[in-house]
């Protein structure tokens, strides 16, 4: 009797006893995976993680960042926000910061000439007051360190500071500090 109704109870509730056990093996697997895992199961499947580099070599500052304390500028003769870092170096050669493809490359009267670069994870970077020899076009992939240009004079926001590069860091769409991706400590 016993046996003829647990014959019938597989019969009408084993696709449900089977189902049931199938999700609990799956449940265990992934819990043993992500306890085994030290960064709580997250996994990294790039092969290469976005690191970033100075956009030029043996960088000077000559603004840092600024969202709170305004700046002097120089060619305005005013006090502003100064939302980017405004650098120089003895070799004006300009470089992506990052591997990337270029969004953007045109000119205004308040950059110059300008590339910007979209990269992984919302981030974008801008290189502005490039001079004349913009190395890039829109669409094109660039690699970390690959040159894009020179800095230059052309924003005449800024022509009183020389030759320079005014660098812009944006995560998704807003301006963020490019110190918290770059060290401009380092020469």
């Amino acid at each position: 009797m016993v046996r003829k109704n647990l014959v019938n109870f597989f019969k009408k509730y084993g696709y449900y006893v089977v189902g049931g056990l199938l999700l609990i093996a799956i449940g265990v697997t992934l819990m043993s995976v992500v306890n085994t895992n030290p960064q709580n199961g997250v996994i990294d499947v790039s092969s290469e993680p976005l690191s970033f580099r100075l956009p030029m070599n043996e960088v000077t500052v000559l603004k840092e960042y600024s969202d709170t304390e305004l700046l002097w500028n120089q060619t305005l003769k005013q006090y502003e926000a100064h939302k980017a870092y405004t650098i120089t170096s003895e070799n004006l050669k300009v470089f992506a910061a990052a591997r990337g493809t270029v969004s953007e490359v045109g000119n205004t009267f308040e950059l110059g000439n300008y590339v910007v670069i979209t990269h992984e994870d919302g981030l974008k970077s801008m290189y502005a007051s490039l001079s004349e020899d913009v190395l890039v076009s829109v669409n094109a992939t660039v690699e970390k360190g690959q040159m894009i240009g020179s800095a230059g004079t052309t924003s005449r926001h800024q022509s009183e500071d020389g030759n320079h590069l005014y660098f812009e860091l944006y995560k998704d769409n807003v301006k963020i500090n490019p110190s918290t991706y770059l060290n401009f400590d380092i020469k």
